[in-house]
């Protein structure tokens, strides 16, 4: 994912604006709004339930936005017609005036790095984008973390980690220092004198469930609070 400090990449997308007309090959680029700075913000899908709040709340701060030399642009994954049937669909969204990228292909979500690329919809994210493209700040939701508690990782993804963890397991007792440090780990946390030998294939036992049931058990999605660290405008 890009992150403060990175260039936002070159991109050309279908963009819809307003209510009165349909879309008719309009496009953003990177090179709109020059000396301007951008707060481009993106949720997963239209007519869901939570995405209409999160829009119009962002339409509220266009005026403060604009007193700060910033545009709004909001994304999703949705074409331009699905943008303007959802304006069309609720008052709110359709005083929302402001540009909706139509980034149906994925393309700039995925160049980001905030693109769910099993169900092509992008993550909740904001970028805040300084005159010169140069990403300032970055505030991504807590959706990744809400599907773990959920739903527990996907196979491919308990298998990637098991990889990672069985194959590094030699870089853990590599050194004096390691080894002590697992012997205190053993000592204060009482675990079995063999855990050292027996660490790989406990690992290796471990199931999807089993990693669903701990983090639904020691996390609370709806009450974290998302920390933006970054430049202001």
């Amino acid at each position: 994912m890009l992150t403060i400090g990175d260039k936002l990449p070159d991109f050309t997308v279908p963009v819809q604006q307003g209510v009165n007309a349909l879309p008719a090959g309009e496009t953003l680029s990177q090179d709109a709004f020059p000396g301007k700075w951008k707060v481009l913000f993106y949720w997963p899908k239209d007519f869901t339930f939570v995405c209409p709040t999160e829009i119009v709340g962002y339409a509220g701060l266009k005026g403060d936005f604009e007193d700060r030399d910033a545009v709004l642009i909001g994304a999703s994954t949705d074409t331009a017609h699905v943008h303007l049937a959802w304006r069309k669909s609720d008052p709110d969204l359709a005083a929302a005036d402001f540009p909706w990228l139509a980034d149906n292909g994925g393309v700039l979500a995925s160049q980001l790095g905030i693109l769910d690329k099993n169900e092509h919809v992008a993550f909740r994210a904001t970028f805040i984008i300084d005159p010169d493209n140069v990403i300032q700040a970055v505030q991504v939701s807590r959706d990744v973390i809400a599907r773990f508690v959920a739903e527990g990782p996907t196979e491919a993804e308990l298998q990637a980690a098991k990889s990672n963890l069985v194959g590094g397991f030699a870089l853990r007792i590599d050194s004096n220092r390691k080894l002590l440090d697992n012997v205190a780990n053993i000592a204060w946390n009482r675990l079995p004198l063999d855990y050292l030998n027996t660490w790989t294939r406990q690992i290796e036992r471990v199931s999807a469930a089993d990693v669903q049931r701990a983090m639904a058990r020691v996390l609370q999605p709806e009450r974290m609070v998302t920390v933006v660290v970054g430049a202001a405008p």
